[in-house]
């Protein structure tokens, strides 16, 4: 769901360099009003309710996040965090540095409540500086693929106390305002630090945030795996707004309800994706999913939901579908939509659904061809094609001039089978 201006039901990105915080001296208390904007209220011109109104909701409230919060830093809350063990394994001797060096391992629970490798999150160490005992960043590192961090400290800062927070978040999103407690130093040595292995408390309101992060990394892993790069266009860090007022995408920042709905997550972060890497129409208004509506609407609805699709459902599926969008039609299928849902290229789920007929392995019907991702991506992404793409049957052009022709045809076949017949399609040029 797009947001422009104004809804009561109710995605920041600015990729450059990971935004910090500001590092007042912590408080004692928890400050009841400006943690969490979960109050506020952003109108729009697209109403996406339909997505998740009506769901039974579990959504976390700012209450029971500030009940959970250990202290405050400005306006960002940091929360408790468990010690597995006091040593993680040490640092790989392929590491060389001149100075100190520090690691760990953090750990997050995922959707089954299992501990997993939090990946792509930032650690960011403070040392105490002045009489006044204000603290100060001075390193910050981002966990790899098990979920360790490794950074070197300046020499100058020898025999100096640190402590440190974790963000959910890295140089492309963050969850904005959370911050969870990282490992303390009392007097960093020459020879390093190996502080151990930590996670965010399972069972606990601020540890479903770790979800939300999943999902960004599922969307990361989508272009990783099939080598896409991401660099030309992914270039501002997106804000994840939780617990928000509603799903939605608007202005840059994601904003969230629940932690726990992947799907509806992964359409409003496949919308913050497809408004910084395409060169797209964007259309308005009310809209819903069984109905047939503006094509401009309905291509940037379909495709959310098709990357929400990519990013967490098995391509070979012979049922894809969604779990919790739409409460009032689900599950939502998109290997299998139902005949009453309104045909064409101004239906969002016929759509979404005709793309995932490119895309997935299952072959009936007419479809019969399978097209990686990476190759739909190339066909649109805006810096391969410069030209505006108004609908789902301009991209469809994009797909099918970037594809063998003896193929095309297929493609065509393909899109019918999901009720958006593309009869005599232009190849873009």
């Amino acid at each position: 769901m797009l947001r422009r201006s104004s809804y009561t039901f109710g995605t920041v990105l600015s990729l450059a360099v990971v935004a910090g915080c500001s590092r007042a001296p912590l408080s004692g208390s928890v400050a009841s009003t400006t943690l969490f904007d979960a109050s506020a209220t952003q109108r729009s011109s697209t109403d996406d309710s339909d997505l998740w109104v009506g769901a039974a909701r579990r959504q976390v409230s700012p209450a029971a996040l500030r009940r959970e919060a250990k202290e405050v830093r400005g306006s960002v809350a940091v929360f408790p965090t468990r010690v597995l063990s006091a040593r993680s394994g040490g640092i790989s001797p392929r590491f060389r540095a001149r100075g100190p060096v520090v690691t760990g391992v953090l750990l997050y629970p995922d959707f089954s409540g299992r501990l997993i490798p939090a990946a792509n999150a930032t650690v960011r160490l403070e040392a105490r500086t002045g009489a006044l005992g204000g603290s100060k960043e001075i390193v910050s590192g981002v966990t790899d693929q098990s979920g360790r961090w490794v950074v070197e400290v300046p020499s100058g800062f020898l025999g100096k106390t640190f402590t440190s927070t974790y963000e959910l978040g890295n140089k492309r999103w963050t969850l904005q305002k959370l911050r969870w407690e990282g490992p303390r130093i009392e007097a960093l040595s020459a020879s390093g630090h190996d502080t151990g292995e930590r996670t965010l408390e399972p069972n606990t309101q601020n540890g479903k945030a770790a979800l939300i992060h999943q999902i960004w990394n599922r969307a990361l892993t989508a272009f990783e795996r099939e080598a896409i790069s991401t660099d030309a266009w992914w270039t501002r860090q997106i804000t994840t707004r939780w617990p928000a007022d509603g799903n939605y995408y608007s202005m840059g920042t994601v904003s969230l309800t629940d932690a726990e709905w992947w799907d509806v997550n992964g359409h409003e972060i496949g919308h913050a994706i497809f408004f910084n890497a395409f060169n797209s129409a964007s259309g308005g208004g009310q809209h819903k999913i069984d109905e047939c509506y503006g094509a401009d609407l309905a291509w940037s609805e379909g495709f959310a939901s098709f990357f929400s699709a990519v990013i967490s459902i098995d391509r070979a599926d012979s049922d894809a579908k969604f779990e919790y969008m739409v409460p009032r039609r689900k599950p939502i299928r998109i290997e299998n939509v139902p005949a009453d849902v309104c045909q064409g290229h101004t239906n969002e789920w016929r759509v979404s659904a005709a793309l995932w007929d490119l895309y997935d392995t299952h072959q009936d019907g007419q479809d019969r061809v399978a097209v990686d991702f990476k190759n739909i991506w190339g066909a649109l992404v805006k810096t391969n094609t410069p030209g505006r793409i108004a609908d789902v049957r301009g991209a469809f052009s994009r797909i099918a001039a970037a594809s063998e022709e003896d193929i095309r045809p297929s493609l065509a076949a393909a899109f019918a089978q999901s009720g958006v017949p593309v009869p005599g399609f232009q190849i873009a040029r």
